[in-house]
């Protein structure tokens, strides 16, 4: 029984095998594509590419900005610190001074916008910080965005020609 089984598979596997080539040349089913077809494609493809292209940058840039202002908050709660720490701080007069704690979010702030300008400012009183975000999309010249944060607790965003450190509050 099992040899006329295995007869029967054998038989049918070769008329298969005479019925494939027969099927080739009658209905052009193993033909392939055309060039054009494939031009299309890849032009298909190319779009849909670019596409996505452009929204993972705008997101890579949101994440940027998102980072930026998480620097500046992390240095607002150390400028709410600055006076009761244990380093003798009386007044904001070296907030900003170079080799700092402040500095140091300055520092990273820069890393993280491509170096562009932050600006802080101090006086005995208060203290301010300005850090430029980057830019979503066209941005018209001398529109760039700006983060700034102060002593006051205040933290804006706005355009850099309207939003700055006025002596040393956020204006």
């Amino acid at each position: 029984m099992l040899f006329v089984f295995s007869c029967v598979i054998i038989k049918k596997s070769i008329n298969i095998l005479i019925i494939l080539p027969n099927m080739k040349n009658k209905n052009n089913f193993l033909r392939g594509f055309t060039v054009i077809e494939l031009i299309v494609v890849i032009a298909i493809i190319a779009v849909l590419a670019t596409i996505v292209t452009a929204n993972v940058m705008t997101y890579v840039t949101k994440g940027k900005n998102t980072a930026i202002k998480a620097n500046m908050a992390n240095l607002l709660t150390y400028g709410g610190l600055y006076l009761t720490n244990d380093e003798g701080n009386e007044n904001y007069d070296t907030f900003c001074d170079a080799g700092g704690k402040a500095q140091e979010f300055i520092d990273e702030i820069q890393n993280v916008n491509g170096n562009r300008s932050v600006v802080c400012a101090d006086n005995e009183d208060n203290w301010c910080v300005t850090a430029y975000l980057i830019p979503v999309g066209v941005v018209a010249k001398n529109e760039d965005p700006v983060y700034c944060i102060d002593s006051t607790g205040v933290k804006k965003e706005g355009i850099h020609d309207t939003l700055y450190c006025d002596s040393t509050l956020c204006n």
